[in-house]
């Protein structure tokens, strides 16, 4: 399924729930999954970055 959702953005979750926004990104290993997410709540961001003028960025994970 990683494969499958490597460079697109995939949402998971219903937009009037909880809902990941989750990008996997491709590397020189495959052993791991990393990426970038953001989590809402009935279409409000809860769990997020900020850029350096605070504008919202998806946190990176792995």
């Amino acid at each position: 399924m990683a494969k499958k959702l490597r460079g697109a953005a995939e949402l998971i979750g219903p937009a009037d729930g909880l809902q990941f926004e989750l990008t996997l990104e491709t590397g020189s290993t495959m052993d791991l999954a990393w990426g970038h997410g953001v989590l809402r709540f009935q279409g409000e961001t809860v769990w997020s970055g900020e850029d350096a003028v605070g504008r919202e960025t998806a946190l990176r994970w792995t």
